[in-house]
């Protein structure tokens, strides 16, 4: 368990206030604050029964859910068969209408899958509906189960049923024991969601080891922890209460958000009344800040994130953030932030290049405590008019010309400059993408800067921006053939 959070935000927090112009990847895809990650955990004859209303009001919001299916094909004590082939024909049918995310919620939702001696690690193979017969008894508890015959047997099941790939896997109960994870990697999971936030003493998901020690080797399976659920301690949730239980999501939700962490929300769909709270959730939360594309691209995002490299460099105000070709372009709405620049300079100059050298365009926005947050493409909610703030100071014609206009593979600009000094050069294009910038030393009096990296520009209009020391200048060029 990494128990890392604290000491997380104690390091991160040294960095930012003790490094110029400090840069990290944003834990929250889109720049936004939290990612509300739905699940919805299929465990009983009556989630199966009423969670079409609840995949319909998702569906009408462009939220992406998860629905961990309990693959239940036989009944013992605890349950019965809730995973028959009427089961299976409902579920394939809403999961073509809805795009529902499918993940597996075990076979048996057993109350004992964290004893080892009861859920030996098993065997990889020869694992089906005819060979895998576990059993739950009041006496005896449960019998012939392992852990490859719950991971398995229930991937295989929901992936023949709805000609789907099942990626997720969460334990009945959240039981679990140390072995649960060497089953999930080697069955081909790629999240496991069985821990609680609150337990693991971390919101973020991190990658997992064998055996879950810290000699293990580290495994594909990320745990992305969950965070709160309609499961309540003491008094259980009602139609009486639900409400009151709704400001306690409201609240974790904040203090979670405010960390700019994920939400992993757990519903079972088995009540009108939740779907009701569902749906006032929903409706507190604000689209501007909040993530709804869902758990597991979440989680692809975060495994991206994990790999991606960046290195980078400051020369007075020219801040250089060089990524890793391998990982170019960008993915999943990955950004960076750039802390508290605004309190060093208002001339912040950026350069994002490729390991190869190559310019990489990007957009810059405003963002927390005078930081500026970059992106590599637009931000799709909330959008402000004005995505690059352009300075609207008059150019001075006579001391500043860029030609030739239209360009075609180089630009020169004559500058004329009150003092000696460093300038930075930003070109947009209009839809204020930064497709390149750059900074020049200029002299005193009359300068000549030669530009030769714009070859490769799209056809079109291009805003040029040079800011010295003393003035600002800003024209509008045209990229011809």
């Amino acid at each position: 368990e990494p128990g890392y959070d604290p000491l997380i935000f104690f390091i991160k927090d040294f960095y930012v206030s003790h490094m110029r112009l400090a840069v990290w990847k944003h834990t929250i895809p889109n720049k936004k604050n939290t990612a509300v990650l739905l699940t919805h955990d299929m465990d009983s004859k009556t989630s199966n029964d009423r969670a079409i209303p609840f995949a319909q009001f998702e569906r009408s919001r462009g939220i992406t859910a998860i629905y961990n299916i309990t693959a239940r094909y036989f009944s013992d004590y605890i349950m019965g068969s809730i995973y028959d082939m009427d089961a299976r024909r409902q579920l394939d049918s809403a999961y073509r209408v809805f795009g529902m995310v499918l993940g597996s919620h075990s076979v048996g939702h057993f109350p004992d899958m964290d004893d080892e001696s009861v859920f030996p690690l098993g065997s990889r193979f020869g694992n089906d509906t005819n060979t895998y017969r576990p059993r739950f008894g009041i006496a005896t508890g449960t019998v012939n189960g392992t852990l490859y015959g719950e991971a398995l047997v229930s991937k295989k099941l929901i992936e023949e049923s709805c000609h789907c790939k099942v990626r997720s896997f969460r334990t009945g109960y959240l039981t679990f024991h140390n072995q649960l994870i060497n089953a999930l990697d080697s069955s081909g999971y790629d999240f496991n969601s069985s821990m609680s936030a609150n337990d693991v003493m971390s919101h973020f998901p991190y990658r997992t080891r064998t055996n879950r020690s810290h000699n293990g080797e580290l495994t594909n399976v990320y745990e992305i922890p969950l965070t709160i659920s309609d499961v309540f301690q003491g008094e259980a949730i009602s139609d009486s209460n639900y409400l009151s239980k709704l400001e306690i999501w409201k609240s974790v939700t904040d203090k979670v958000s405010a960390n700019f962490a994920p939400v992993n929300l757990l519903i079972h769909p088995n009540r009108d009344y939740k779907l009701d709270m569902l749906q006032r959730y929903v409706t507190y939360l604000n689209p501007a800040v909040t993530d709804y594309l869902g758990f597991e691209n979440y989680g692809d995002f975060w495994k991206y994130r994990d790999s991606l490299h960046f290195i980078t460099s400051l020369d007075s105000n020219l801040l250089s953030i060089e990524i890793d070709s391998s990982f170019l372009p960008i993915k999943y709405k990955l950004g960076f932030v750039i802390d508290k620049a605004k309190t060093y300079s208002d001339s912040i100059i950026i350069k994002v290049v490729s390991s190869n050298g190559d310019l990489v365009p990007y957009f810059v926005y405003p963002w927390y405590d005078s930081s500026l947050y970059v992106m590599f493409e637009p931000y799709t909610i909330g959008v402000p008019s004005s995505i690059v703030t352009v300075p609207t100071l008059p150019s001075n014609i006579s001391d500043f010309r860029v030609y030739p206009n239209p360009f075609s593979q180089h630009v020169m600009i004559d500058v004329f400059a009150d003092e000696p000094g460093r300038s930075y050069l930003e070109v947009l294009s209009l839809d204020g993408k930064i497709v390149f910038s750059d900074a020049y030393w200029l002299q005193e009096d009359e300068n000549q800067i030669e530009i030769k990296e714009l070859d490769k520009l799209n056809t079109g209009s291009y805003v040029f921006i040079l800011r010295t020391k003393s003035r600002t200048y800003q024209t509008t060029m045209v990229k011809g053939y």
